[in-house]
């Protein structure tokens, strides 16, 4: 098996496993978006489901080399800090609501595991000239399964970063349409 098809394995699960985190423990679970303490939290998670976008976009989707490449390793270093904030507000921002339970704080390290797997391993495909900043590059992959599976995955984490941005600007949106279909 190519490195590429066990970087898109590991970055499917990644996919399926964040969905679960992000929409049904953040969202559904604890509602982060309507918690004043988790609002910070919340936000980074925005920020981060863009730059995961961004990642499947120009590292997985496109064949990139030069400015292009190097414009990707930026995304990921901003990703890393923007994780790193995330990971140091979590236990502040999660106290009231019962602070951060183990099983969320297991699948937060099976994540960047699989993340980092996946990005390793794409990555460790690159040749130092790709690095080179002659020639910048640009292109669609060629079709087949590895690109489908890279389309279906940016259009789940498009989806999750809208609903995410549609709780900053209607935090109880989710919570009002559930009372108004109890009612009916």
């Amino acid at each position: 098996m190519e490195l590429q098809s066990i970087a898109v394995i590991f970055l499917i699960i990644f996919s399926l496993l964040s969905a679960i985190d992000g929409i049904y423990i953040h969202l559904i679970k604890f509602k982060l978006h309507e918690h004043i303490e988790t609002k910070k939290e919340h936000r980074l998670h925005t920020m981060r489901s863009f730059l995961f976008f961004l990642t499947l976009l120009f590292l997985f989707y496109f064949k990139t080399s030069g400015y292009w490449l190097y414009l990707t390793v930026l995304v990921l270093l901003v990703d890393v800090i923007i994780e790193s904030q995330d990971m140091l507000l979590e236990f502040k921002s999660r106290k009231n609501i019962g602070g951060l339970p183990s099983y969320e704080y297991f699948l937060h390290g099976i994540l960047i595991l699989l993340r980092n797997f996946s990005i390793g391993l794409w990555m460790s495909q690159f040749e130092r000239s790709d690095f080179g900043l002659s020639e910048s590059l640009i292109e669609v992959r060629e079709s087949g399964w590895i690109k489908s599976q890279i389309e279906q995955s940016m259009a789940l984490t498009l989806i999750v970063f809208l609903i995410h941005v549609l709780l900053i600007m209607k935090p109880k949106i989710f919570s009002r349409l559930a009372h108004k279909n109890i009612g009916s």
